[in-house]
């Protein structure tokens, strides 16, 4: 439970110095509704996106893997979606980068944390 929440933790940080980052064209309300967005795209990470690779198979084979990154984009326009006003990204292709760079640092400091 307690890695959960720090895990939790970790990502609004992430998504909060992120949308601090795209300022004008990314914005989170508050660190405590970045908190409910990192809970809702872990869990879009966690079950939704495996299902996603399965029926993306022939397209990522094709785009060499790159296919990926547009659904971490759709992952997070769901997300976008689900938490309303509170959250703004202003279009898909910002919904990409953000999904991308999101990506790449959560995993470096998961690496970082599972080192220790």
């Amino acid at each position: 439970m307690l890695r959960f929440i720090l895990q939790v933790i970790l990502n609004a940080l992430i998504l909060t110095g992120l949308s601090e980052l795209f300022y004008p064209h990314a914005y989170i309300s508050s660190f405590w509704v970045a908190c409910v967005l990192a809970v809702i795209v872990m869990g879009l990470f966690t079950f939704l996106l495996p299902i996603l690779k399965v029926i993306s198979f022939p397209l990522r084979l094709l785009t060499f893997g790159l296919f990926r990154i547009v659904l971490n984009g759709f992952l997070f326009m769901i997300a976008n979606w689900l938490m309303g006003p509170a959250v703004y990204m202003e279009s898909f292709g910002y919904m990409m980068l953000l999904a991308t760079l999101y990506s790449i640092i959560q995993w470096g400091l998961q690496k970082l944390i599972d080192s220790y």
